[in-house]
């Protein structure tokens, strides 16, 4: 199972740790029916949990007791903080989400001859996620100042640009399962569409055989670029605000993501007028 073992930079992997681990509540509404049973509003659509909760309980263990004060008390300081919070799975792969530390709890032995012969505290703390899911190995384009760290699970060229020739035109984008069986769908992607010098690129469709499709009406002018990134669900034209230029149509079940790219083959259809590239860069999210 994962542990927790970093928050803004800083080592929370200590010892005799037990972290508290769960799925969150799924939002339901049920209707109750005069003759008994009930009817659930969501229908056949998945639903996911708003606010969740991760806590760990851990002993620091320092050489000496104002190294162990100076630990925890830098610990502390960090309450209130939204920062990265990390994971390490079974298979050694880290993982992250953005999290708010809301408590740090710390807990003083009555057993005062121990702690004077070892600098041991009992520590606990609490975090509020921004998702129910963990973020793992990114795939798509990155540049040194987009706040990654050369640890942050990237690779190098792991991003691939399509030449966009004919249209409609067929790419296949697969998300294969890990040994821990731990993926899930990708709601996070952002797709960039890029015209090149001399040359504009407009009439956009990119649709998916689940049935999501985004229609852009605007036009991308050449050596320009269009941002559709289903994360923040913003739409950027040459770096100007382009929302209302996009048309939505939600994948049957997936209410909630834009462009959901699900595990295996996503066979994806990309209409358009004009020659131009497109990229669809995403961080492999796990549960």
């Amino acid at each position: 199972m994962s542990r927790l073992v970093e928050f803004d930079e800083i080592s929370i992997d200590f010892y005799d740790q037990t972290d508290i681990m769960g799925t969150g509540d799924a939002p339901s509404s049920n209707f109750g029916m005069p003759g008994g049973g009930s009817v659930d509003n969501y229908g056949n659509a998945n639903t996911y949990p708003a606010a969740m909760t991760r806590s760990k309980s851990a002993l620091i263990a320092q050489s000496t007791k104002p190294l162990l004060e100076k630990t925890v008390n830098r610990l502390k300081t960090l309450r209130g903080k939204r920062a990265r919070l990390w994971r390490v799975d079974a298979d050694g792969e880290r993982q992250y989400q953005y999290a708010r530390l809301i408590n740090v709890s710390v807990t003083r032995t009555t057993d005062e001859a121990r702690n004077l012969i070892n600098a041991i505290q009992s520590v606990s703390c609490s975090w509020i996620l921004d998702s129910d899911t963990w973020l793992g190995e990114f795939s798509g384009v990155w540049r040194l100042n987009d706040g990654y760290k050369l640890n942050d699970e990237l690779q190098l060229n792991s991003g691939e640009v399509i030449e966009l020739i004919t249209s409609p035109q067929v790419e296949t984008i697969t998300i294969t399962q890990d040994d821990l069986y731990s993926k899930k769908f990708v709601r996070g992607v952002s797709i960039v569409i890029t015209a090149p010098v001399g040359s504009s690129f407009s009439s956009i469709v990119i649709a998916n055989a689940q049935g999501a499709t985004l229609t852009f009406s605007g036009t991308v002018a050449a050596g320009t670029e269009l941002i559709i990134d289903a994360l923040t669900n913003t739409v950027t034209n040459d770096g100007a605000d382009a929302y209302d230029d996009l048309t939505i149509t939600y994948a049957s079940d997936y209410p909630f993501s834009w462009f959901p790219l699900f595990l295996g083959d996503n066979e994806i259809t990309i209409t358009h007028n004009g020659a131009g590239t497109i990229r669809f860069d995403y961080t492999e999210e796990h549960v």
